[in-house]
């Protein structure tokens, strides 16, 4: 199964004081990559929703 990007969300996590536009990469279910602003994952290999 690919991986899922998504591109541009609006993060919050108050128990890490997180509060930002970044992305996220889903990896088998779990978060495995988090990235602030237009940042992207260096994995080349996943979809992305916008």
């Amino acid at each position: 199964m690919k991986s899922l990007l998504i591109h541009g969300g609006h993060i919050i996590d108050p128990s890490q004081g997180v509060d930002e536009i970044g992305s996220l990469l889903i990896t088998e279910g779990k978060i495995s990559w988090r990235g602030r602003g237009e940042a992207t994952p260096p994995q080349p290999d996943y979809d992305v929703l916008h």
